[in-house]
């Protein structure tokens, strides 16, 4: 197959993985779990975005809609970071079908063996970031708001950012034993190098999570680096067993 056709044959799975992402997200802008289905006020991003808004802010915090155009963007917001959060899985899928010809026999078991532990990290990430890493972001922030006697609150892109942000964040760190792996797989990096550097990785995941969650007093930063640092440790074995 030409580069030409290859492109070509990139092009339309990944055109195809666009579509389904985007009807998805039409589908959870316009419709909800519960009858009437086709209602504004219970479609999947308000039900998802309510959740998130009772789960991740001190109830302290007002949550503020601050221009006209706010309440729609946050759905519309809402809506593609649910569409692209299930179609992960098949964006996954779509990918290993474009590059498995061009792998051995054995490169194909590998990708095979860590496509579930891949999505599972992901997720596991996200939802990591979600959980635990927001709630307590959020409210050590806004304690700095009480000696000012100042009156707390959020507008609703500005929590998007950091909610979708944060989360996809997290989700793509907690691949990196699956990126371990894949770089030892391929020779480009030695066993040896992961453990001789292991000082270095763990003052890069301080200052990664420093830099993702910063609320000032370290807290956060401390919750980020630890399961990291445990990633780093599972990933440095499974190298070694996938050598």
């Amino acid at each position: 197959m030409t580069l030409l056709a290859e492109f070509g044959e990139a092009r339309k799975k990944f055109f195809f993985v666009l579509i389904f992402w985007l009807t998805l997200s039409f589908f959870f802008f316009l419709f909800g779990p519960t009858p009437p289905f086709f209602s504004r006020d219970h479609t999947f991003a308000v039900i998802f975005l309510n959740f998130l808004r009772k789960n991740l802010l001190p109830q302290n915090v007002k949550f503020v809609v601050l221009s006209p155009m706010d309440p729609f963007l946050a759905q519309i917001t809402t809506s593609l970071a649910l569409g692209f959060f299930v179609s992960f899985p098949f964006f996954l899928i779509q990918s290993l079908n474009f590059i498995f010809p061009a792998l051995f026999e054995k490169e194909r078991k590998l990708v095979l063996k860590i496509l579930l532990p891949t999505i599972f990290l992901f997720f596991f990430g996200a939802l990591f970031g979600f959980f635990l890493i927001l709630p307590a972001t959020f409210k050590i922030l806004y304690s700095f708001a009480r000696p000012l006697e100042a009156v707390p609150y959020l507008g609703i892109q500005d929590f998007l950012i950091w909610t979708f942000g944060l989360a996809f964040a997290c989700g793509l760190i907690f691949l990196f034993p699956i990126l371990m792996i894949f770089l030892t797989k391929w020779k480009l990096v030695e066993i040896s190098f992961w453990k001789m550097h292991f000082k270095e990785v763990f003052v890069f995941f301080l200052l990664l999570s420093a830099f993702i969650t910063p609320d000032g007093t370290g807290i956060t930063m401390i919750l980020l680096t630890l399961p990291l640092t445990l990633l780093y440790f599972i990933g440095y074995n499974l190298s070694k067993v996938f050598k």
